[in-house]
């Protein structure tokens, strides 16, 4: 699972924490290439010798200038790891789906070139940082709504969003078996099958059963998209009532997608 980090200079990297750690090895042996190259200059015509570097004239101004530039990246990176050690599994997690649906909200997509060798590193096994159940509906994709790549979330999609044994045994088997901290319940706005389940027609064929599990959780002072979050709070209720879930401690947590700002609401 990997993050956005933003350096003071503006500069940004995607990162999990052994990338972190690797980004402050390479940017530690800068500051210490660059403290030698400082030490190394001679008076006369200012000639460094330092290692990793050519010789070449350098200016007293401009060493300094890429000392202090990586001493602080090498603060900041301290603290990115710092802070990422104290955070939860679970509190991780959830940051990252809330830092990649503002990424897609506001249109600054992370780098996905990188397909190919995630590819043949997912060949050995997935760790997926989340589960996410929601609707079949072609306008809610998870992986694009939060910004992520393959192999970073393990997604259930159903008509509804609704909750079943299928459904249930899938969430076990993130949780308990793949370790997955968080499960995702996310409804969303215009919801087809919360429409036709609070105008109460007669539904065709197993489109019924589907108005059967979502009926309990409508309410006629509410609107269609209050209804679809009322549905989503219910369903994320079951799933966080389910033994293997509990027992684990997988954390629970509905969320309702706007389709018109691409932003998500966290319930």
């Amino acid at each position: 699972m990997k993050k956005r980090f933003t350096f003071s200079t503006g500069e940004h990297i995607e990162a999990d924490l052994e990338d972190l750690r690797n980004q402050l090895r390479v940017n530690q042996q800068y500051y210490d290439n660059y403290q030698e190259v400082f030490n190394s200059l001679e008076d006369d015509d200012y000639v460094a010798r330092g290692n990793g570097f050519c010789d070449r004239k350098y200016s007293d101004d401009f060493i300094e200038g890429q000392m202090e530039k990586y001493a602080q990246r090498v603060k900041e990176i301290e603290g990115w790891i710092a802070e990422w050690k104290l955070k939860t599994p679970f509190e991780t997690a959830l940051q990252s789906l809330k830092e990649g649906n503002e990424r897609f909200a506001t249109g600054f997509l992370s780098n996905k070139d990188t397909y190919a060798e995630d590819r043949k590193k997912l060949c050995e096994g997935q760790h997926p940082f989340a589960v996410v159940l929601c609707c079949s509906d072609s306008r809610v994709a998870p992986e694009i709504i939060f910004d992520q790549k393959l192999g970073d979330l393990f997604v259930i999609r159903n008509a509804g969003n609704v909750v079943d044994e299928d459904v249930l045994g899938s969430i076990e088997y993130a949780v308990e078996h793949l370790g997955t901290p968080l499960v995702v319940v996310l409804g969303h706005s215009r919801c087809g099958a919360v429409t036709a389940t609070c105008q109460g027609d007669d539904l065709p064929g197993h489109i019924r059963y589907i108005a059967k599990r979502i009926q309990p959780a409508i309410s006629t002072m509410c609107c269609i998209d209050d209804n679809a979050r009322r549905h989503a709070q219910r369903m994320a209720q079951l799933i966080e009532d389910d033994e293997i879930v509990h027992h684990v401690g997988a954390k629970v947590i509905a969320a309702f997608y706007d389709l018109a700002t691409g932003r998500v609401e966290w319930m």
